[in-house]
């Protein structure tokens, strides 16, 4: 009797120690749906699940720092900028309401210019991507150069301490095939920080420049680029070369597929309203250059521009300025009062002008 009643009492000790189980892991995922209810915790959440493993920190790269709006941003997650197409309807992973807290969690970072309060984020599920091994930083690839061990070493650790080193550095591994030394060419004299970095980022139009964020299809992470536009200021700052070790600044060796010419990157048509750029250039351009685009203090913007793509050319001044001059950097992203949109406007007007429909 004793012996069938342990039976008895292990049988529902079993069952409640299953009951008790499955309760635990319905608090957990309940909580857990709970927190990621908030688009900002989501994004938070997807972000380091779907986008550390590349870019790593967030405040390491600062992706949305590189786009007028969270339209702009969404398209280049979704489909157009990313090495990933994370959209849905592309063939990627994300619906259009977690693209939509990706972009929300950026844009708050952006806002308030440091990483949101954020409560405890759930565990990321094992993904193929997650997992990853994580590739190779610039400095593990030296060891490709037929170099001694101890000056490997020495590379290794002059570059990992020395920002200004580091910027020199990859200077000589990306810009030298087009630029040669910084003293040849100095590529950035006259122009700051934020047009230095954003040149870097985006590529220049028109040009063999391409993107060199990894955001946009390039090699470097942001805090790479910075120390490239660090090299390039500190440079500028003192006029002359920089003592730095000729190790480290030694020029890569000729390559004959390194001479090919890079084919132009292609980019849709600027398409705007022009009759919204109209009432634009009224109130903000006018002002410098004529009622309508004569010119007065500014030159005349009626006229031929002499570049394969006058469009995106148009576009680059307005967003970022000319340095050295009067005219400033009108995109919100760099401290003006136009969105991407309004610049859009005001450069479909100025496209119909100088095919002669003004």
């Amino acid at each position: 009797m004793a012996q069938q009643l342990n039976r008895i009492l292990r049988f529902w000790l079993v069952i409640l120690t299953a009951i008790l189980t499955i309760l635990l892991h319905l608090t957990v995922f309940a909580s857990s749906d709970d927190v990621l209810s908030d688009p900002v915790v989501l994004g938070a959440w997807l972000y380091e699940g779907k986008c550390f493993s590349c870019h790593g920190d967030y405040e390491s790269e600062r992706i949305g720092a590189e786009f007028d709006d969270e339209r702009e941003l969404k398209n280049g997650i979704e489909n157009d900028r990313c090495r990933i197409a994370w959209g849905r309807r592309h063939g990627g992973e994300l619906n259009s309401s977690e693209i939509n807290a990706l972009v929300r969690f950026m844009m708050v970072w952006e806002e308030l210019d440091e990483k949101p309060e954020l409560p405890e984020l759930p565990p990321q599920p094992m993904t193929e991507i997650q997992v990853r091994k994580p590739e190779k930083s610039p400095e593990e690839t030296l060891e490709l150069v037929p170099q001694e061990d101890g000056q490997i070493r020495n590379i290794k650790r002059i570059l990992k301490n020395n920002p200004l080193a580091h910027g020199g550095w990859l200077y000589t591994k990306h810009c030298y095939r087009c630029h040669l030394t910084y003293e040849s060419a100095r590529p950035g004299r006259g122009m700051d920080v934020d047009n230095l970095e954003r040149l870097i980022i985006n590529g220049k139009v028109s040009t063999q420049m391409t993107p060199f964020s990894r955001m946009k299809g390039g090699e470097l992470t942001g805090q790479e680029i910075r120390d490239i536009v660090y090299y390039i200021t500190t440079w500028e700052r003192f006029g002359e070369r920089l003592a730095l070790p000729s190790l480290v600044m030694k020029a890569p060796e000729d390559d004959p597929s390194a001479l090919k010419p890079i084919p132009l990157p292609s980019f849709p048509a600027v398409k705007g309203d022009i009759k919204e750029g109209s009432i634009l250039f009224v109130q903000h351009c006018s002002g410098c250059h004529g009622k309508m685009g004569e010119g007065y203090i500014g030159r005349s913007l009626v006229k031929k521009w002499w570049v394969l793509r006058f469009d995106l050319t148009i576009k680059s001044i307005i967003k970022d300025g000319v340095p050295g001059s009067l005219m400033p950097a009108w995109s919100q992203n760099s401290g003006g009062e136009l969105g991407a949109k309004e610049i859009d406007d005001l450069v479909s007007l100025l496209v119909s002008w100088a095919n002669g429909n003004n």
